[in-house]
């Protein structure tokens, strides 16, 4: 199943992750993909504020993981732009936050993890829009029914507020 949305400001792309955030679980896995300056980063923030994260989320292109506490859990945000290949991957163990219960992971250019990929996570594309100064086209593709539900429900909300 996909959802697909179009925005033409940062900050409706970091709405668009505020009003997906109650649909984010301990566990879930993100894999954030598509052009560079997309909008990525700022989706990841929007999710972010809507997880309750107070402190100010960056781009982790040189740190390549972000941690942020919620609670009981951590928002996990990485970046594996600068990265050659899996070996790298693997060297910044990537492989021992993913499938963990109060780990939300989300993995910018995570196209990059190749083997190494989850076997269960949401894609979350992100592309410049033709036309547009800023217009991007953002598709949540899910690839199991447990994603699926999530993106029924979701897009039964983005309907209700006009975000589609």
């Amino acid at each position: 199943m996909q959802v697909q949305f179009i925005t033409s400001a940062p900050q409706q792309t970091a709405e668009l992750g505020q009003c997906f955030a109650p649909w984010a679980r301990g566990g879930d896995i993100f894999i954030l993909t598509g052009d560079l300056g997309g909008g990525k980063t700022t989706f990841v923030a929007g999710l972010a504020k809507g997880l309750g994260v107070e402190e100010t989320v960056s781009s982790p292109s040189f740190t390549l993981i972000n941690e942020y506490d919620i609670g009981d859990l951590k928002l996990i945000h990485a970046d594996l732009y600068r990265l050659a290949g899996i070996e790298d991957i693997e060297d910044i163990g990537m492989e021992h936050y993913l499938y963990q219960p109060h780990n939300i992971v989300c993995i910018e250019w995570g196209e990059k993890m190749g083997t190494c990929m989850p076997s269960e996570y949401m894609t979350i594309s992100f592309n410049y829009t033709e036309g547009e100064e800023y217009g991007r086209t953002i598709v949540f593709k899910s690839c199991s029914d447990y994603n699926d539900k999530k993106l029924i429900e979701f897009n039964k909300m983005a309907s209700r507020k006009g975000l589609l």
